[in-house]
């Protein structure tokens, strides 16, 4: 609590992996993942995920697969509990992850008054 009296708004960057970053020094950081799903398995862009593993996958893997934006959980589970979130994405034309982090930017907001 400030001296006058008032919380302190907890402040957080969010970002889809497209941003290549897990994280960042000095910053309340978080990450809604991107996926690769195939017929046999699915790969989440994380701080877990082997990149090794997944490219030696899809060289041999002969069926379909398609790609995933971040869901409208994930979202707000990178949201997490901040009271002012900037968000990052990927340009709209390119994914539905934009899309995704605004319908998740309406339903945090109808859940925590007074969050941006």
């Amino acid at each position: 609590m400030s001296e006058t009296g008032n919380y302190m708004r907890k402040i957080k960057i969010v970002a889809d992996t497209s941003c290549d970053l897990f994280g960042l020094r000095h910053t309340d950081f978080a990450v809604a993942p991107m996926k690769i799903i195939t017929d046999e398995k699915e790969f989440v862009d994380d701080e877990t995920l082997d990149t090794c593993e997944m490219v030696a996958f899809m060289d041999k893997y002969k069926g379909k697969s398609k790609s995933s934006c971040p869901n409208i959980g994930d979202w707000l589970n990178a949201f997490g509990d901040a009271d002012d979130i900037f968000c990052v994405t990927i340009t709209s034309g390119l994914s539905g992850s934009y899309n995704s982090a605004c319908a998740a930017k309406q339903m945090y907001e109808a859940e925590k008054e007074g969050s941006r």
